[in-house]
C-alpha cells in the first residue's frame, strides 16, 4: 500500500475496485489523508454508484477525525450522487452538528484565552503603575525635605525679627535722640503742671467789687 501511495504516478494504472478497496482499508486504520488520496484517484470514467460509496467513505472518515471541514462537503457530494442513501444524510447532519459545536468550543476558548490575557496585561499594567508611584514618591521625599528645610531658614529670621519686635526695648538701648525727646516731654509737663499750680494760688480780682477810697 505505501508503494502505490510513494508512487503517485501509478494510481491512475490501477482498476478503480483496488482503489477504492485500499481507501478502504485507510480509512479503518483511521488514516483519512491517505485514503482520501486513494478515493480522489477514482477516474471520471467510474459509474456513480462507486464514487458515491468512496464520497461517504471519505466523509465519515473525515467526522471520525473530527475534520469536518472535510466531511461536510464528501458527505454533500455522496448525496449528490445518490440522494436516497440514509447514512450519508444521518452522518451529514451529525457532521454539522459537531461542527457548530466544535466552533463554539473554539469560540469560548478563544474568548477564555482572551480574558486570560485581558487579566495578565491589567495585572502587569497595575504592577507597573504601583511600582512608578513607589519610585515617584521615593523621588519626592528628598525634595520635599529639601523645601521643608528651606522653609524653616527661611522662616526663622521672620520669627527672629517678630520677637524683636515684639520685646519690649531695654533702657541701655534707648538712644540720645529718645532720651531727649523724653526729656523734653518731662519738662513740658512739668511746666503745664507748675501752671496750674499757679492759677490755683493766685485767685481772681473782680475788679466790680474794688472799693473807693
Amino acid at each position: 500500500m505505501e508503494h502505490y501511495l510513494r508512487a503517485g504516478t501509478e494510481l491512475d494504472t490501477l482498476r478503480p475496485e483496488i482503489l477504492y478497496n485500499l481507501g478502504g482499508v485507510y480509512a479503518r486504520m483511521g488514516e483519512a489523508g491517505r485514503a482520501d488520496t486513494l478515493y480522489q484517484a477514482l477516474g471520471p470514467d467510474v459509474d456513480d454508484e462507486l464514487h458515491a460509496a468512496a464520497d461517504y467513505n471519505r466523509g465519515t472518515t473525515f467526522a471520525e477525525a473530527e475534520q469536518y471541514e472535510n466531511a461536510i462537503p464528501a458527505l454533500i457530494d455522496a448525496l449528490r450522487r445518490d440522494p436516497s442513501d440514509h447514512d450519508a444524510k444521518v452522518n451529514l447532519e451529525l457532521a454539522l452538528r459537531k461542527q457548530q459545536e466544535q466552533q463554539q468550543q473554539q469560540q469560548q476558548d478563544q474568548n477564555q484565552d482572551d480574558q486570560e490575557q485581558q487579566e495578565n496585561k491589567d495585572q502587569q499594567d497595575q504592577e507597573q503603575q504601583k511600582q512608578d508611584q513607589e519610585q515617584q514618591d521615593q523621588e519626592q521625599e528628598p525634595q520635599e525635605e529639601q523645601n521643608q528645610d528651606q522653609e524653616e531658614q527661611e522662616q526663622e529670621p521672620q520669627d527672629q525679627e517678630q520677637e524683636q519686635e515684639a520685646s519690649p526695648p531695654e533702657p541701655d538701648e534707648l538712644n540720645k535722640e529718645m532720651a531727649e525727646r523724653l526729656l523734653d516731654q518731662m519738662q513740658q509737663d512739668e511746666k503745664e503742671q507748675l501752671k496750674q499750680v499757679i492759677r490755683q494760688q493766685v485767685p481772681v480780682v473782680n475788679s466790680g467789687n474794688k472799693k473807693k477810697w
